[in-house]
């Protein structure tokens, strides 16, 4: 996981282009690579809201205030093969009228479904009209993907407004999902959320700098005059690429030698349970630590005049000074379920996004989640530098439960 979900990064874009190109005979949409997209609105008939003749089970008019038939308007969306439209549009004073405009065009597989009925309007054109779908063939790739083959003509002129009247949903294209495990259609409510929880990705990320270290080049906090530095939270952001939020590229990596057993102890970890939140009733949690003097020559925390000390989490030497990584008290909130109040303090409350994961309170999450993050004071200590990791995982995996295909 990674990167921006709405906007695909230069470098992951230059990545796909090189793994297209080596693969382009196991790639079922390679067929379309030789015709244009064309982005357009598109109106797809919302079956379980249109009314037909109860007698004959027709319609009478397609577009209208008397119209039966309901839309989903799609935004973004993308056809292929259509060509020339702009041309013919401008030919003559009185081309829209007088000339015939049709053609077919292709929809690319695991996006929608389209129907005999459909319209659609032309993004870049200057003129608001609307071309009616009169025919929709499938076929079937390889990997069992449709694909399907449309037929439109130029249907109605200036009819936007009187479409859009129609319309009960209104839904984005991710054209970037095609083919994958996530929705290629989404709400636009859920689109918008989306592109705040991406802002919120990117500022926390930027907050975090507080704790980067130029000297030793890495993240540690400050207390009590001695720095702090956890490899099991480092684990943590290099395995869920929790610095990949935002546009400055971060480098995260270990400074010192990890255990035989790190992998075992990294199961111990508020950490893992994260990534595992079905575990949290049944897994033991390490949830202290004891802080233990850097001494590695070939870590760069020993070339300061500052004391660095590293969290053991499978340490039981008594003698060490010991630190309790999330509050006890949130841990069983966590199992319970109970979030904070309003009326409880700030410093409490900002746990609240963590107790809705496990939760799975996605209501809430939704509801308060971005209002709850702008209002905190992201102070560099021992409570923030483990939260905002947190946070940031969290809201990742919120936005792919959004995208998720099974999520409505």
């Amino acid at each position: 996981m990674g990167g921006k979900f709405t906007n695909t990064k230069y470098a992951k874009t230059v990545d796909s282009l090189v793994q297209a190109t080596k693969g382009v005979l196991n790639n079922p949409y390679y067929v379309f690579t030789d015709k244009k997209p064309t982005k357009v609105t598109y109106y797809r008939q919302n079956k379980a809201k249109t009314t037909l003749d109860p007698a004959s089970g027709m319609n009478y008019a397609h577009i209208g205030e008397q119209a039966p038939i309901k839309f989903d308007k799609i935004l973004d969306f993308y056809l292929y093969g259509i060509d020339n439209i702009q041309t013919t549009l401008e030919v003559g004073e009185f081309g829209l009228e007088t000339e015939p405009i049709e053609g077919q065009a292709i929809v690319l597989p695991n996006t929608i479904e389209p129907a005999m009925g459909d319209f659609f309007q032309i993004d870049y054109l200057k003129e608001k009209v609307l071309f009616k779908v009169n025919d929709a063939n499938s076929d079937t790739l390889d990997n069992g993907s449709n694909v399907y083959q449309i037929s439109y003509k130029l249907e109605y002129i200036e009819s936007i407004d009187k479409i859009e009247k129609q319309v009960e949903k209104t839904y984005r294209c991710m054209i970037g999902n095609a083919g994958t495990d996530f929705k290629c259609i989404i709400e636009d409510t859920s689109y918008q959320l989306i592109e705040k929880l991406e802002s919120v990705l990117a500022d926390l990320v930027s907050a975090y700098q507080v704790f980067f270290n130029a000297k030793v080049q890495n993240f540690v906090y400050k207390m009590n005059g001695y720095y702090f530095y956890d490899p099991y939270l480092v684990e943590f952001m290099i395995r869920n690429k929790l610095m990949s939020y935002g546009e400055d590229y971060i480098y995260v990596h270990h400074d010192t030698p990890v255990a035989r057993t790190f992998g075992f102890d990294y199961t111990k970890t508020i950490f893992y349970v994260l990534e595992n939140p079905d575990e949290l009733a049944t897994r033991a949690i390490r949830n202290t630590a004891s802080a233990v003097i850097i001494s590695d020559i070939n870590s760069l925390m020993t070339t300061t005049i500052d004391k660095f000390y590293e969290m053991k989490y499978n340490d039981d030497n008594l003698f060490n000074a010991r630190v309790e990584i999330i509050p006890g008290e949130i841990l069983e909130r966590c199992k319970s379920g109970e979030l904070y109040l309003d009326t409880d303090p700030v410093e409490k409350r900002v746990y609240n996004l963590m107790i809705a994961y496990f939760k799975k309170d996605y209501d809430y999450i939704q509801g308060n989640l971005i209002d709850l993050i702008r209002q905190l004071d992201y102070t560099p200590n021992q409570q923030f530098f483990y939260l905002i990791p947190i946070n940031i995982f969290i809201i990742s995996h919120f936005i792919m439960y959004l995208m998720e295909k099974t999520t409505g």
